[in-house]
Order: C-alpha cells, then sequence, then structure tokens
C-alpha cells in the first residue's frame, strides 16, 4: 500500500477517534426499550458505501457489513470508516465463487482467515462475524459448518431476505417490511439481508423511515449474541 493511501487512513482513523457523537446516535443508545432490528449488507464496501453511511446516520442507524477481502483492499477509507463509526464488520470471503468457496472445508475456512487478515491489517480490528457467500443452506455442510466453529468464527444468515439483490425498483422495501411484521409477530427480532448496491443506498431512507416509526432500533451484531442461522 502506498505511503499516501497509509497516511490518509491514520489521518481518517485519529479524526473518527475525535469526533463527537451525533444528537442521532446518542438518542438511539438511550431507546433501550424499543424492538431491535439487524440491518446487514453484504458485498461491500464499493463506491457507493458512502451514500449507505450517510443513509445510516440520518437515521442515528447502526448496521454490519459483511466485507469482501478484494473490496476492502479496493476501497481502504470506506473499511476504516465502517470499523470505526458505530457498525459492525464481518468477512463475507475471497471470492464470492460458490464452487470455488464451497470446494472444501479448507476452501472455506480458508476464504475467511484471508478476509479476516485483511480486515485486520486495514483496522486493526480483529472480527470473528462471517456470512457466508448465499447463506448456510444448501451448500453448507455440517463438517464446514464445525470447521468455522474450530477456527473461531461466527456464522450469521438472516430470517429477512429484502431481495434488493434481485431488484429493478422500490419494490423490495415493501416486501421487506411484510417480512419484518411476519418475523416480529413470531417474537423474533428481524436480520435484514441487504447489499452494498446502489438501488438499495437510493431506497434506504424509505426503510429506514418506516422502520423507525414502528419504534425499531437499529443496532449491530456483536459476537456475544446467539446468531440467527438456517441450520
Amino acid at each position: 500500500m502506498a505511503m499516501k493511501t497509509i497516511g490518509s487512513l491514520v489521518l481518517l482513523y485519529l479524526a473518527i477517534m475525535a469526533m463527537p457523537m451525533d444528537e442521532n446516535r446518542a438518542h438511539a443508545e438511550q431507546q433501550t426499550e424499543h424492538k431491535k432490528v439487524y440491518l446487514t449488507f453484504d458485498d461491500g464496501p464499493s463506491e457507493t458505501t458512502g451514500q449507505l453511511m450517510k443513509d445510516l446516520n440520518d437515521y442515528g442507524a447502526s448496521a454490519t457489513f459483511f466485507m469482501l477481502a478484494p473490496h476492502m483492499e479496493q476501497y481502504p477509507i470506506e473499511t476504516m470508516r465502517l470499523a470505526y463509526i458505530q457498525n459492525s464488520v464481518g468477512c463475507h470471503g475471497v471470492t464470492h465463487d460458490k464452487d470455488a468457496f464451497y470446494h472444501s472445508e479448507t476452501t472455506v475456512t480458508g476464504e475467511m482467515k484471508t478476509c479476516r487478515q485483511t480486515l485486520e491489517n486495514l483496522t486493526g480490528i480483529h472480527s470473528n462475524l462471517v456470512r457466508v457467500p448465499y447463506g448456510s443452506v444448501p451448500y453448507m455442510k455440517p463438517e464446514y459448518v464445525e470447521a468455522l466453529k474450530r477456527d473461531g468464527f461466527i456464522m450469521w444468515d438472516w430470517n429477512v431476505d429484502s431481495v434488493d439483490w434481485g431488484s429493478k425498483d422500490d419494490s423490495w422495501v415493501n416486501k421487506t417490511l411484510q417480512q419484518v411484521e411476519q418475523v416480529e409477530k413470531n417474537h423474533h427480532d428481524p436480520v435484514i439481508l441487504m447489499h452494498d448496491k446502489e438501488l438499495t443506498a437510493k431506497e434506504l431512507p424509505e426503510l429506514l423511515g418506516v422502520l423507525k416509526k414502528q419504534g425499531y432500533e437499529f443496532s449491530p451484531i456483536s459476537e456475544k449474541q446467539e446468531p440467527v442461522n438456517f441450520q
């Protein structure tokens, strides 16, 4: 990495550490009795990440970003900002290629180790949170799951699929809200799958606004929580 980039990262880190918490975030942290929703974003960071962060900040919201190693290397500043501005960060692998990632337990753990080390190299943060490509069903064999656990990883799926990945308009927002309602009826906290992409950033304020009116608190995932898994 060029010295100019390293210097920029250091300056950004110092600036972030010196930033006062804005009123929205301070208020959000005081809402201890609100319902919780966990916003998660896969596949980043990207050129859209900055807009996602702005949207989240506007609503006093935190989220969890499961990132790909090559994208972190391509967008180191965005990776640093995500790691230090009220979010959780985790790994999504390296290739995002089904055949390559799920070839064996060695390829599964190998990609996540590479991703975790990349994150740590760029931010100094050691995160054990992971989300495997396409979710844990049907490709994660039991021995793959156990291999991840042995290496200290904590695997998360989701219980609300926004389907933003296949949408060409804002219809994914209503589909998401319908699923959130059903998850709430089942007495679970919604864990929403979204993606670091332009359409999602464009329509995210609409989703955040409705969820906030419904009394939800936007919380980042913690390693101390019981993960939501398909299996």
